[in-house]
């Protein structure tokens, strides 16, 4: 974490105070979200399923098949808003999301990326190495919620090199 500020004169041997407020994004308990039917979401004229757990809400956006492989675009929201996405939608991308065929068994994904960023919004395509998506349901996990806490910090003394 850097802290820029003003350096002191060469001849201060400390820095009697540093005083500041640092926001830290909490997280909720996490939520798996599931889309099922995946093979009706692949079909024309398929309508956006948003799904909403707390104060986050997932919406599936579509299903489909890219050369060898299938496609779930979803996009997630929380309620707070951009305050809460600015600049911190990394981790979305490390939730953990996977298929679960026809026989309950679990399918990694083979890959994701970021498809779409908005001021509220964050969008992810994931990509699938399967035959088909008949019968398999989409499962994307992530916090149920996150709030915005202050921390407010004070060093004293610290001593100069």
């Amino acid at each position: 974490m850097m802290i820029p500020f003003s350096a002191p004169p060469r001849s201060a041997a400390k820095i009697a105070s540093l005083k500041g407020t640092l926001t830290a994004l909490i997280a909720g308990k996490t939520e798996a979200f599931k889309f099922e039917k995946l093979s009706d979401a692949a079909k024309a004229g398929f309508k956006p399923l948003p799904q909403r757990i707390a104060d986050a809400t997932v919406v599936l956006d579509g299903v489909r098949k890219n050369n060898d492989i299938w496609e779930v675009s979803i996009r997630i929201r929380y309620a707070a808003g951009g305050k809460i996405l600015a600049g911190n939608r990394g981790w979305i991308l490390q939730n953990d999301a996977y298929l679960t065929g026809a026989d309950g068994q679990r399918i990694d994904k083979a890959g994701s990326h970021s498809s779409a960023v908005g001021e509220d919004e964050f969008g992810v395509t994931y990509q699938f190495d399967v035959q088909d998506v008949e019968g398999c349901t989409f499962v994307y996990k992530t916090p149920s919620s996150i709030q915005s806490v202050p921390l407010e910090y004070e060093l004293k003394n610290l001593p100069l090199p």
